[in-house]
């Protein structure tokens, strides 16, 4: 919550220079005004806890992009820096994957 708030309050302080993009089309019309595209992402599924709740909540404060994993395995997913417990993907995260 901390870094979000930090971007958020770097965009407000230089919107001159940064704008908060939360769609491709924000990210090209910064550019065209020659402006920084400021993105919020997640670093890690583990940040979620497995809750869709938070995930709406962090969607609500502006993040538009989740690495599944991080440093570590979480539920459905293998790190690459973590002993494999789902064979990368669990099945049912393949499966929603393939779709």
């Amino acid at each position: 919550m901390t870094q979000i708030d930090a971007v958020r309050e770097q965009v407000r302080k230089h919107p001159k220079d940064m704008t908060l993009a939360t769609t491709a089309a924000e990210v090209r019309e910064a550019r065209k005004q020659g402006k920084i595209a400021a993105l919020i992402g997640v670093e890690g599924g583990h940040m979620i806890n497995s809750s869709l709740a938070v995930l709406r909540s962090y969607a609500a404060l502006g993040v538009r992009y989740m690495t599944l994993t991080h440093y570590g395995n979480d539920e459905w997913a293998d790190s690459s820096t973590d002993k494999a417990v789902h064979n990368g993907l669990t099945d049912s995260e393949k499966t929603w994957f393939a779709k």
